[in-house]
């Protein structure tokens, strides 16, 4: 399942569950169709994929044309963040942005160690703050070394 919304400062695409090859075709032509539209210069855009599951090969090869479709319309700046919960998922993306000439553009904000994940992806999609993860100690504080 997906889900696409216009903001106030862009896009903001939600994805959960198993998304099959006609339900990514799908995304893919409603994705143009926004793009088409789109006003603006510059991309600014958050990809929620917390409740997302690995996809199947047919699914990745549409992904791989929205983000190129996406991104070659724009001259100026995009920027993207990624709220993912999961280290699969990050790959998957991490794989896609490569694949694709565009991670530069993109910035992954996981959900477990960010107590905003949200405001953080906000934060470099609209305003190129970079995300910082919040560090989450597993020992006792007195038992830690070190600071940032």
């Amino acid at each position: 399942m997906y889900k696409i919304e216009q903001t106030d400062f862009g896009l903001k695409m939600t994805f959960s569950g198993v998304m099959n090859g006609g339900e990514a075709q799908q995304f893919l032509s409603e994705f143009l169709r926004i793009i088409a539209d789109y006003d603006r210069p510059h991309l600014a855009g958050i990809a929620d994929v917390r409740e997302f599951v690995p996809v199947i090969p047919e699914v990745l090869k549409i992904m791989h044309d929205t983000i190129n479709a996406g991104t070659s319309l724009f001259r100026g700046t995009v920027r993207i963040t990624v709220i993912v919960n999961s280290p699969v998922i990050k790959n998957i993306v991490t794989r896609l942005g490569y694949d694709t000439g565009t991670f530069a553009y993109f910035r992954f904000v996981s959900a477990s160690e960010i107590k905003d994940p949200e405001k953080a992806a906000y934060d470099w999609a609209v305003n190129g703050i970079e995300p910082v993860a919040t560090i989450v100690p597993i020992v006792p504080e007195y038992q830690m070394e070190y600071s940032r």
